[in-house]
């Protein structure tokens, strides 16, 4: 790292004193048997960094997840990774708010982009009736303008889920739309657009944001998507006579969106469709995801990242020229 100054990423054995948000917690026992607590903390500006108290018997505050605390002590490397050596924690003086990060777009001009593009593009009638129900649905589209779209891998802001929907909503458009003109390929290209607007609706569900970006219980349970095929089929059976062939298609690019088994989907993908929306839906995470590093590491040209757990990989970057 070669930034030095105050809003770049801290150097190795610099002095921290500010106040951050307790994202994780667990007391463990060190080999002689002494309590210590590990942690993952979160500065201002969304960082989420590693960290360790030793001798947490003479905290006299108990410290939980999703609460502020002042903390002092010192950034260290450890692993390859910059993590905080804890000294004192002390009841913290900022609320919830100053810790929850927002997506760099307007949510109403998202909004506004995401339904018109639905309501251009899907035309066939009981298509576009089922895309109406939830557009029209103000509880859940209230939610689900304000939702992130992850805990903490991608898109993890508020906003978050309208910025990721839109995202594949548009990369849906376009990848269909090039396929649909450069071969004989038969692509469904409203069944795509539907799956992009669905996939990940049921994260309204999942998470909350009382005290940081978490899972509710309904999402350690359930997940998000089987939440997000509920909701969809849930629109479609008030919908007279919508064909059930076609609700299954869409349930399955919903059920199958992860792509794999061990991702997490209880199907891979088997029609075009899903397996469109599966590997847009992986890209735009991940692309989310190097932009946050690169943001979060404050990267210049020539330095790599720290590692990323997500990614599996450092990122470099490189010069991109004049």
């Amino acid at each position: 790292m070669n930034k030095t100054d105050a809003t770049a990423q801290p150097m190795v054995g610099s002095f921290v004193k500010q106040n951050m948000l307790c994202h994780e917690v667990t007391t463990l026992l060190t080999k002689d048997n002494r309590p210590y607590l590990k942690m993952t903390l979160v500065d201002g500006k969304n960082n989420h960094f590693p960290a360790i108290m030793f001798n947490s018997d003479t905290l006299t505050i108990a410290v939980e997840k999703g609460e502020i605390y002042t903390i002092t002590g010192n950034y260290q490397e450890y692993n390859s990774t910059m993590q905080v050596k804890v000294v004192t924690i002390e009841e913290g003086t900022s609320s919830i708010e100053e810790f929850l990060p927002k997506s760099i777009f307007n949510p109403d001009d998202m909004l506004a982009s995401l339904e018109d593009i639905i309501r251009k593009h899907i035309t066939t009638p009981h298509l576009l009736q089922l895309a109406e129900c939830l557009l029209n649905d103000t509880h859940r589209m209230d939610a689900f303008t304000k939702s992130p779209a992850a805990k903490a891998l991608h898109h993890a802001t508020v906003y978050g889920l309208l910025e990721h929907t839109l995202s594949v909503v548009r990369l849906a458009l376009s990848v269909c739309d090039f396929y649909r003109t450069t071969t004989n390929m038969k692509i469904n290209r409203e069944h795509v657009i539907l799956g992009a607007l669905f996939h990940d609706l049921g994260k309204i569900d999942e998470l909350t944001m009382v005290k940081g970006f978490d899972y509710t219980t309904n999402g350690r349970l359930t997940g998000h998507i089987v939440g997000s095929a509920r909701i969809l089929e849930t629109y479609a059976r008030t919908l007279p006579d919508f064909p059930e062939e076609e609700l299954d298609l869409l349930l399955h690019i919903i059920y199958s969106h992860h792509g794999l088994l061990e991702f997490g989907s209880p199907q891979v993908p088997k029609t075009i469709e899903a397996f469109l929306l599966s590997r847009i839906d992986d890209l735009d995470a991940k692309m989310n995801s190097i932009q946050g590093i690169f943001e979060k590491n404050e990267l210049e040209e020539g330095e790599w990242s720290y590692y990323d757990r997500f990614l599996e990989r450092q990122m470099y970057r490189h010069s991109y020229g004049s």
